[in-house]
């Protein structure tokens, strides 16, 4: 009966999120974030990237996470993830942001998250119910 019990009441707990912020209506959309990034050296537009995110100005769609589980044998872990890359902008106007390892941990660090391993990476991709195919940024190294 105890079991049962436990596993009711995790049904009802919201699904985990990242703690930013509301987004400002005043915000900038993805393609103003974009254009206001375009011509700064690498060091300047990670720091705009670092205070949008943290600032809340990220599509709401990906502050709730998604559980991703992994099974080896006869275990079996999960561990939860955001929806989609990283973002600024609006639901209806964002643009994905290509960060530095560094501009990622300290985004992760600062919401309390992990950046994922290549063996989470793969479980992440099997799990997608949309699967496109990779197109890789030139690193811009300004």
């Amino acid at each position: 009966m105890t079991s049962l019990l436990i596993a009711v009441l995790l049904l009802t707990f919201p699904a985990p999120s990242l703690n930013l912020p509301p987004r400002l209506p005043t915000a900038a959309t993805g393609r103003e974030f974009a254009r206001s990034i375009l011509d700064l050296p690498l060091k300047e537009r990670e720091e705009k990237i670092l205070a949008e995110v943290l600032a809340g100005n990220v599509p709401q769609f990906l502050c709730t996470f998604v559980t991703v589980a992994i099974t080896k044998g006869n275990l079996t872990a999960s561990f939860d993830v955001a929806p989609d890359y990283l973002a600024v902008g609006s639901d209806e106007d964002y643009v994905l942001m290509p960060l530095t390892p560094q501009t990622a941990q300290m985004i992760a660090d600062r919401l309390d998250c992990t950046l994922p391993t290549p063996r989470m990476v793969d479980a992440i991709r099997a799990s997608a119910t949309l699967k496109m195919t990779p197109r890789p940024i030139a690193p811009c190294l300004r």
